[in-house]
């Protein structure tokens, strides 16, 4: 498994969420951080796992050729319909 944030970035991420609170510019953040795993099981059934031992409201599966996105959220991050694709951010947010 790998990650987008090694322990120290992680850290000073932190402290920089901390300083732009202090500071007023933001009041709440939502951090996150992608895992990256390679496995021999199928992305969706980790998918039907990870809702079967964590049902959260709005976990989702995307499939775009060999690229995959296993989500489980308490907060909407995409909606898809028949003819539209939306992507909403999670309010308040605070772009770096």
């Amino acid at each position: 498994m790998t990650a987008n944030f090694q322990k120290e970035e992680y850290l000073k991420a932190i402290d920089d969420v901390r300083k732009n609170i202090l500071e007023g510019d933001i009041y709440v953040m939502n951090l996150t951080q992608q895992l990256t795993i390679r496995s021999k099981k199928a992305p969706y059934e980790v998918f039907k796992k990870l809702r079967r031992t964590n049902p959260c409201p709005f976990g989702g599966y995307f499939q775009y050729g060999d690229f995959q996105v296993v989500s489980a959220s308490p907060e909407r991050f995409l909606r898809m319909t028949a003819e539209l694709f939306t992507m909403i951010r999670i309010l308040p947010s605070f772009l770096w």
